[in-house]
């Protein structure tokens, strides 16, 4: 398993994150910089495409440029510092949200000009229940953020693990969210072999 931080190392937001393990390609989240100076929102730009927003989209091969193909993008929650590059990326490539997430993605697009999350594209992911993608397996787990059914992700390949935990908090109202997690990825491996958090400070 490898993987590769494209943004997100050292700043806070525009996270998006790669990982492969033999002929499988996911990447985690597709999001703008929390700086990025037109919409507040982050979103209009993003979904009209205007041309000064290039700068702020990483150059993914497959992702966002012409390239080997993606298989997968998991979201692990509205915010557009996760989610407000998605209308740039291959429309083909689907993406793996909870139903929250979802509808959270929805009333943005309609109430707030953010992206929008075409249906057609929509795979629905639940916290607890292990999926398949290509090499991967794939189990996502609610976490405590201020965005609605937010999630963590546990990626399992090639022997290894890798926990992305997206946006999570311990101080919230749920802190039973983040002992459900460690227990949840305890069961799964005494010990992960490593972490990501692409909004992570270095």
């Amino acid at each position: 398993m490898k993987f590769i931080i494209h943004r997100g190392s050292k700043e806070i937001g525009g996270s998006c994150v790669e990982v492969s393990a033999g002929n499988t390609r996911i990447i985690l989240d597709a999001g703008l910089p929390l700086d990025y100076p037109g919409d507040p929102k982050g979103s209009k730009l993003a979904r009209n495409h205007f041309p000064s927003s290039a700068a702020h989209v990483p150059k993914v091969a497959g992702l966002f440029q012409t390239g080997p193909s993606v298989d997968a993008i998991l979201l692990s929650h509205a915010h557009a510092d996760h989610a407000g590059l998605l209308n740039h990326a291959n429309p083909k490539i689907p993406v793996y949200c909870t139903q929250g997430t979802s509808k959270m993605l929805l009333a943005g697009s309609i109430f707030a000009r953010q992206v929008e999350l075409e249906k057609f594209r929509q795979k629905t992911i639940i916290p607890g229940k292990p999926i398949s993608i290509g090499d991967f397996t794939v189990t996502a787990y609610s976490v405590d953020h201020s965005a609605f059914d937010s999630a963590a992700f546990l990626i399992e390949a090639d022997g290894k693990r890798l926990l992305y935990s997206g946006d999570l908090r311990l101080h919230g109202r749920k802190q039973g969210m983040v002992k459900a997690l460690l227990a949840g990825v305890a069961s799964k491996s005494p010990r992960c072999n490593g972490s990501a958090r692409a909004s992570a400070i270095p």
